[in-house]
C-alpha cells in the first residue's frame, strides 16, 4: 500500500494513489476504473474518474 500511494507520473496521470489505497483490493480496483473510464466519452466529452 506506501507504494501505491506515493505519487509519481502514473499515479499523476491516472489520479490514483495518493493515500487513497488502503487495501489491495484498491489498487486493482483503482487502476482498472482508470484506465476504464479514459476509454468512455459523454456528450463527446472524455469523462473524468475520481477516486475518493
Amino acid at each position: 500500500m506506501e507504494e501505491f500511494n506515493k505519487a509519481g507520473r502514473h499515479s499523476s496521470d491516472r489520479m490514483i494513489g495518493h493515500g487513497s489505497g488502503v487495501s489491495p483490493f484498491c489498487v486493482i480496483h483503482q487502476s482498472l476504473r482508470s484506465a476504464a473510464g479514459c476509454k468512455f466519452r459523454v456528450g463527446q466529452r472524455p469523462i473524468q474518474i475520481v477516486q475518493l
